[in-house]
């Protein structure tokens, strides 16, 4: 705490002096106060001992001294620790980037009643998810695989975690809510500031305002991890879903928390020249593809002048051509993501979702560029 200016507190003193009462009172008021200070004063820095020395030599009634030390006592501690209503959200985010394991449940609230549930556990990256339907969820970083009650698997694709997709367990698990790009939701500071919690409130995103009103992400004060979030629906009446987070040491189950190293998503590179040849990316990392096909060129729009392109197909492990993209507007260095998905274009009409993701990089040659990709199915149906 800064020094209070001595004039200032003997114009105080003067001001408070104009009240008088029995001196039995007043001295009982300051044998009082002097203990508490006293208490305090005996923690504090010597600039706040100096208040003190300073009120104990002014001239003023007993009373006068104890309603200013009665002063001084309550600032000292209003304004002792940090000031919790100030940490801003970006602080929580980055606290929640460092975590390695959480237990978790998800509760579908319906007409105040549950509706559906789920617990799960992150470990050493990875996640493994039980609804209450026996439906079984596991994710390792690489593959999530969705088997149902009786053990069979009814979905398989890529992982939406870190190296894949790159998500974070939270951004997953809550359906991209607590996703941190932006910087306005990083600059927000708690609505709620209790002895134990920390309560932020966020507007939905945009693309989720038509069935979500609003979030409230209950925060540990002493962690500031994410306890509880609560997503209130406006798509349905007296519905919301809460998300609860626990951080204890791993207990169970056993054979889920050894350790995994995460392996290199799905991948291909090349050389691609603008308006030449097409250029065929072998990708056959990624579970079902085989090849990515690629051609750069460019193309004159009546309304927007010449810009560059590209179009692109995949190539499966069976064999199958399909075009995903078509003129799709490209710039070096920035990362172009696109996706198509349906069965009546596949020879076995067998329903596919291709997501592609493609970076080019210039090179020394003029027109010639490093086109790295990234390719998978996000849902094959068997």
């Amino acid at each position: 705490m800064s020094e209070i200016d001595e004039r200032e507190i003997k114009r105080r003193f003067k001001a408070i002096s104009q009240y008088e009462l029995s001196s039995e009172i007043a001295a009982r008021d300051l044998e009082r106060t002097r203990k508490k200070l006293t208490e305090q004063t005996s923690r504090q820095p010597t600039g706040q001992q100096r208040i003190w020395r300073v009120i104990m030599k002014s001239r003023m009634t007993k009373l006068a001294a104890a309603a200013i030390i009665v002063a001084v006592i309550l600032r000292l501690n209003i304004t002792r620790g940090p000031d919790m209503a100030s940490v801003a959200w970006a602080n929580v985010a980055t606290n929640a980037k460092q975590v390695d394991f959480v237990h978790f449940y998800e509760l579908k609230f319906r007409k105040n009643r549950i509706n559906n549930s789920l617990e799960g556990w992150l470990a050493n990256g990875k996640i493994l998810a039980k609804k209450d339907d026996g439906t079984t969820f596991y994710d390792d970083g690489k593959t999530e695989t969705v088997i149902d009650k009786h053990g069979e698997q009814i979905r398989k694709g890529p992982s939406d975690l870190g190296n894949i997709k790159g998500l974070t367990f939270f951004e997953k698990i809550t359906q991209g809510l607590m996703q941190y790009e932006n910087e306005d939701m990083l600059k927000q500071i708690p609505s709620h500031v209790g002895d134990d919690f920390l309560i932020y409130r966020f507007d939905p995103p945009e693309r989720m305002k038509e069935w979500v009103e609003d979030v409230a992400i209950t925060v540990g004060r002493n962690s500031l991890l994410p306890i509880q979030m609560k997503i209130r629906r406006k798509d349905q009446a007296d519905a919301y879903d809460l998300y609860i987070f626990d951080y204890e040491a791993p207990e169970r189950p056993v054979e889920f928390f050894d350790t995994q190293s995460i392996t290199e998503p799905p991948h291909g590179k090349g050389e691609i020249a603008l308006d030449d040849e097409e250029v065929v990316i072998d990708i056959s990392d990624s579970p079902g593809i085989k090849a990515v096909v690629i051609r750069l060129y460019s193309k004159y729009f009546e309304n927007m002048g010449e810009l560059n392109v590209l179009d692109a197909a995949v190539i499966t492990a069976e064999g199958f051509r399909r075009g995903i993209a078509r003129q799709i507007p490209w710039q070096s260095n920035k990362e172009v993501e696109f996706g198509v998905g349906d069965s009546k274009h596949w020879p076995d009409k067998k329903f596919r979702h291709v997501t592609a993701k493609i970076m080019l990089r210039p090179t020394e040659k003029q027109g010639t560029y490093l086109v790295e990709v990234r390719c998978w199915f996000d849902v094959v149906g068997d």
